[in-house]
């Protein structure tokens, strides 16, 4: 794997106004640390680390750090061990600079590639990438850009294992043999009303409350016009 050259500067001031100076200035505190290396604060530009971070290499990239500008062979050879972000706008907040040794066995977090095209997708089946990152150990130089995988095989139903990936000579895959990569799975049936509430939708009849309560207000009304009546009567009676 290439190495990437990065600049970073040594970094005197520490607390959170000093970091929000830094980042103001497209530039983000971080820590270079180590077997035998002094811990050693530093600030780097964001334009640099970008490519990185597109490129999905954010576990697997081999940094050559160059502290305020001085190239030299003791510059420190680096992984980005973390990179804390703002959870709402994505900012980076800190990176954490891992200093390794071209002999000596890492770990790290390798992304998995789907790839091609499955027919089953043409068909309405729905495609579930469930295993992102494979986790590795070997020598830095030994890291895999990436697993590739191809779907293009892949029916309704089934899933690809990650016992049914090949990986590269002096690369120990440290995942879950068992674990699902990939699964295809049905369509979704779209689900009908049964049918006793369906003849209740087709055959619903406007309520008949309002018309009962109207029929019973008419008996009222004439109930009360007869009632008014007889009174009326006796009084012409004594007129006569």
């Amino acid at each position: 794997m290439d190495q990437i050259e990065v600049n970073v500067i040594r970094r005197e001031a520490a607390g959170k106004s000093a970091a929000r100076r830094l980042r103001t200035q497209g530039r983000a505190p971080a820590v270079i640390y180590g077997k035998e290396f002094e811990t050693l604060p530093v600030a780097v530009d964001l334009s640099e680390l970008e490519p990185i971070f597109a490129e999905g290499q954010q576990s697997t990239a081999l940094l050559r750090l160059h502290i305020d500008g001085k190239a030299s062979r003791s510059s420190p050879l680096v992984m980005i061990k973390e990179v804390q972000r703002d959870p709402l706008s994505g900012q980076v907040l800190n990176v954490d600079f891992h200093k390794i040794s071209l002999k000596e066995k890492v770990t790290a977090q390798v992304p998995v590639v789907l790839t091609g095209e499955s027919p089953a997708v043409r068909h309405g089946g729905i495609l579930e990438h469930v295993l992102r990152e494979i986790e590795v150990e070997c020598l830095p130089t030994d890291i895999p850009d990436r697993f590739d995988v191809d779907i293009s095989h892949l029916e309704i139903g089934h899933s690809i294992h990650l016992n049914e990936l090949q990986a590269p000579d002096r690369v120990t895959v440290l995942t879950g043999a068992d674990e699902v990569i990939a699964v295809m799975a049905a369509p979704k049936a779209v689900e009908e009303p049964a049918p006793a509430e369906a003849e209740a939708v087709e055959g619903e009849e406007e309520p008949q409350e309002p018309e009962v309560l109207a029929q019973k207000g008419e008996r009222e009304e004439e109930a009360g016009e007869g009632e008014g009546e007889a009174p009326r009567k006796k009084e012409r009676e004594k007129e006569k």
